[in-house]
């Protein structure tokens, strides 16, 4: 999704509300922003019902309509495991907490940070 990244949240809640509309979706992203509301919006569907109307109005779209169960989502992580383009597919949900691995994600963004810390170690070492 090439989009501002509070537009990315509000668009995430409209995927959702869709979904529970019986609309079915296929979302390919590597947006964090995604991700992170995604679990956002099923940890807010297990709220009691007497809060979801309250708790809604932190949420872009103020509707409890966006809150999605985690049994209505899947997420899956593609990696390529040769040069020959092997590919193995796995779940990043986890059925027992509802929630998106996040670690899938976050090991390119550890390796992006160590990166920038070697760089600016390096530039250091040259003054």
């Amino acid at each position: 999704m090439n989009a501002h990244p509070q537009a990315q949240v509000a668009l995430t809640e409209f995927i959702a509300a869709l979904v529970n509309a019986g609309v079915r979706v296929v979302l390919t992203t590597h947006s964090p922003y995604v991700v992170d509301h995604l679990n956002n919006l099923m940890e807010a569907s297990r709220a009691a019902a007497e809060k979801r109307e309250e708790l809604a109005q932190k949420f872009t779209l103020k509707t409890p309509s966006s809150f999605i169960s985690p049994e209505k989502v899947a997420v899956h992580a593609f990696q390529e495991e040769s040069p020959e383009g092997e590919v193995t597919v796995r779940e990043v949900l986890n059925r027992q907490t509802g929630l998106i691995d996040w670690s899938t994600f976050s090991r390119v963004s550890e390796h992006i940070t160590n990166l920038y810390s070697d760089i600016l170690r390096s530039s250091e070492e040259d003054t």
